[in-house]
């Protein structure tokens, strides 16, 4: 499951505005039980935007040196895409 982030969100985080055009979507772990046929309530959730690193903007939160934390995903990471 993926969080889905508008530009101005993306900027807020610290994205790189030239990435902007870019989609952003962020994955998360869900735990889920089921509540009858169609529902489910959330138990649990790890989300990776709570996990990141980015070095683009240093008034933005979570600024830093992102070789020096590679637990953590790098915000304006392309892949190429």
């Amino acid at each position: 499951m993926a969080e889905r982030f508008t530009a101005a969100q993306a900027l807020a985080l610290g994205r790189n505005h030239a990435l902007i055009g870019l989609n952003l979507r962020i994955d998360r772990i869900v735990e889920l039980q089921p509540v009858g046929t169609n529902e489910a309530n959330i138990v649990w959730q790890w989300k990776f935007s709570e996990h990141y690193i980015q070095n683009f903007d240093d008034t933005k939160p979570k600024y830093g040196v992102v070789a020096d934390h590679p637990e953590l995903f790098d915000l304006n990471v392309n892949n190429g895409q």
